[in-house]
C-alpha cells in the first residue's frame, strides 16, 4: 500500500477541516444543573468501572462522561475524587474490578451514599484497516440501593460508527465486521449502529485520515467521545 502525494495532502486537508470541529467539541462544556438545597435528594456514587478492554483510558473518560451526563438529569452525584480516595484508603480499592468482592451495602456505609452505578467497559477502539475502519464503545451499567442491596436499574449498550471505501469489497468489509461483533456474544449487550459513512477515498487515503484522526482526538481527549455520549444518552434515557 504506497501513499502518494496527492493521497497525503487529500488527507492533510480532511484533518485540518476536522479539527476545528474536535477541539470545539473538547472544549464546549454545558452549565451543570443546581440543585435546591430544600428538596432532600438522594446521593449517588458513580463507582469505577470495570475495564473488559484493552485501552487504559477508556474507563475512566466514560465514567467521566456518564457522571456529566447524570448531573444533567438532577442526580446529586457524590464528586468522583472523594469516591475514590475513599474506596483506595477504607477498601484499597482503586480498580472497579476489585469492586466484585464489595457488597452494596458495605460500598454505601463506606461512601455515605443512598445508590451506588456499578459499571463494566465491554468494548472501547477502533479498527483501522483504510478499506472498512470501525469505532466502537460498549458497557453496561446497574444503580443499586445500597440500603436494600437491589437493582434499581441496569442497561447496557454499545454503538458502532464506521466508514468504508466507496467499493464492494469496502463494503462487504464492512457488513462482515458488523457480524463478526454480534457472533459469539456472550455479554448480551446489544450493539446499535450510530453512522455509517461511504467515502470516496482509496483505501491508502481513508488509512491517512483515521489515523491522522486518532491522533489528534487522543491529544485533545476527545478519543471515542461522540460515541461514548451517544452511548451513554441511549442507555440513561430510562433510568429513574
Amino acid at each position: 500500500m504506497r501513499f502518494n502525494k496527492n493521497s497525503i495532502n487529500k488527507t492533510v486537508r480532511f484533518i485540518a477541516a476536522l479539527l476545528p470541529f474536535i477541539i470545539f467539541y473538547g472544549c464546549i462544556t454545558i452549565p451543570e444543573r443546581k440543585f435546591d438545597p430544600s428538596i432532600p435528594t438522594k446521593t449517588v456514587a458513580v463507582l469505577p468501572l470495570k475495564n473488559d478492554t484493552t485501552d487504559v483510558t477508556g474507563p475512566e473518560m466514560v465514567r467521566k462522561r456518564l457522571i456529566k451526563a447524570l448531573k444533567r438529569r438532577y442526580y446529586n452525584v457524590k464528586p468522583i475524587k472523594d469516591v475514590d480516595r475513599e474506596l483506595r484508603d477504607q477498601m484499597g480499592v482503586t480498580l472497579g474490578g476489585q469492586l466484585e468482592i464489595a457488597s452494596p451495602k458495605t460500598l454505601g456505609e463506606i461512601l455515605h451514599v443512598q445508590y451506588v452505578v456499578f459499571g463494566t467497559l465491554i468494548d472501547f477502539g477502533e479498527i483501522t484497516t483504510g478499506v472498512y475502519n470501525m469505532r466502537k464503545v460498549r458497557a453496561k451499567f446497574k444503580l443499586v440501593n445500597t440500603e436494600t442491596e437491589s437493582t434499581v436499574w441496569s442497561r447496557g449498550l454499545g454503538v458502532i460508527s464506521q466508514n468504508n471505501c466507496k467499493n464492494n469489497f469496502g463494503q462487504a468489509a464492512s457488513i462482515l465486521a458488523m457480524v463478526k461483533n454480534k457472533k459469539k456474544d456472550e455479554t448480551r449487550v446489544p450493539w446499535v449502529l450510530l453512522r455509517s459513512i461511504t467515502n470516496d477515498f482509496n483505501a491508502a487515503e481513508n488509512l491517512g485520515f483515521s489515523l491522522g484522526r486518532q491522533l489528534i482526538e487522543k491529544a485533545t481527549n476527545t478519543y471515542l467521545m461522540l460515541e461514548t455520549d451517544e452511548m451513554i444518552r441511549r442507555i440513561i434515557k430510562d433510568i429513574p
